[in-house]
């Protein structure tokens, strides 16, 4: 005997969503909660308010990041080998907020950080908080103590907070153990991380915080093919991150008696959640000045063909200019090549 299936009645056409019905819930639900906002429409919501990006003070990394403006606030990570830019990209960042009048704060763990390099980026030294925590724990509590207190007073203005690095941060139980260094338990610091991390990221997206977080790359024993390199700290920080950056160094930078001034890092954005990942860059660090923001703007238009090769030199416009001669080219004409290369970072068609 042939199976029946009953006969389903077909739907009609809805007559549109009930707004009314909608706030009706969401008042509801939100009295069920004894008065606190549990829910809200998107446009009501801390989604709706405008952002305030964070410039890293070289238009290159702020068009790779977002269409020319720079790090959103939240959770962001900067890793990769040693001596390849990461504090360099952090100390320009800190520099330009303090440019714009944010607050800042770092946590140097790694105790590398010289007075007088510094306040050569631009750095003020009355205006940069400095957090002395030595463990993972404190890093957290100073953090949030650092950003209740501002907000207690000021309720708007951005703050940017550095953290060099994550892996030079122990975890209080480490420190406690008695057995010294064969007490260390790596597992445990990955499970801080992230607790913290989990606590942390609405936290610093209400009170429009920006955490750069620099971390060191690692080799992955376990790892037989493949990508055998990993970051420290387990996959918290991947996980949370709004942003996370990859910097290589690429090759050195000579003057003319053939002595290194400086190297180039190539700058590669692994993960983004507000714009097209996977873009990159050129930034040049000399050793006397950190990174030169102009000689980036002539990576980026080379390599994103603003600037057009012809023959020996390039072509601009109709204008002919070399690397050489950029620097006062690029005064004269800064506002219309910045905004070009604003418009080249776009996403990209799915055709």
């Amino acid at each position: 005997m042939p199976l029946r299936f009953p006969r389903i009645k077909e739907i009609g056409t809805n007559k549109g969503v009930s707004r009314k019905l909608i706030q009706k819930v969401i008042s509801k639900v939100n009295k069920e909660y004894k008065g606190k906002r549990s829910l809200s429409t998107l446009g009501n919501s801390v989604f709706s308010q405008p952002r305030q990006y964070i410039s890293t003070g070289v238009l290159p990394l702020d068009c790779i990041i977002c269409f020319g403006m720079g790090f959103p606030p939240g959770i962001i990570e900067v890793f990769g080998p040693e001596a390849s830019g990461k504090t360099a990209i952090l100390e320009s960042t800190l520099a330009e907020s303090q440019k714009k009048g944010y607050y800042t704060a770092i946590f140097p763990q790694e105790f590398s950080l010289d007075y007088k390099r510094v306040t050569t980026l631009g750095l003020k030294d009355e205006e940069l908080i400095i957090g002395d925590a030595e463990t993972i724990e404190d890093v957290y509590d100073q953090i949030k103590s650092i950003v209740k207190n501002i907000r207690s007073k000021d309720h708007s203005t951005p703050i940017v907070i550095g953290w060099d690095s994550v892996a030079a941060t122990p975890t209080r139980s480490e420190l406690a153990n008695k057995a010294g260094l064969e007490g260390s338990d790596m597992g445990k610091a990955a499970l801080q991380i992230s607790k913290l991390f989990r606590r942390l990221v609405k936290f610093l997206y209400e009170n429009k915080v920006c955490l750069i977080c620099i971390n060191q790359t690692r080799s992955n024993i376990g790892q037989m093919w493949g990508n055998k390199e990993t970051t420290f700290g387990g996959k918290a920080l991947k996980f949370y991150s709004w942003v996370r950056m990859r910097i290589t160094r690429t090759k050195a930078i000579k003057n003319s008696h053939d002595k290194e001034i400086g190297f180039l890092c190539k700058v590669f954005v692994k993960k983004n959640k507000v714009a097209p990942p996977e873009l990159e860059t050129l930034v040049p660090i000399f050793w006397s000045r950190g990174i030169d923001p102009v000689l980036a703007v002539w990576f980026y238009a080379v390599e994103n063909e603003i600037f057009k090769r012809h023959k020996s030199v390039y072509k601009y416009h109709g204008q002919l200019m070399t690397r050489n001669a950029f620097p006062k080219f690029y005064r004269h004409h800064q506002e219309e090549i910045d905004a070009e290369l604003r418009k080249s970072t776009v996403i990209p068609e799915d055709k």
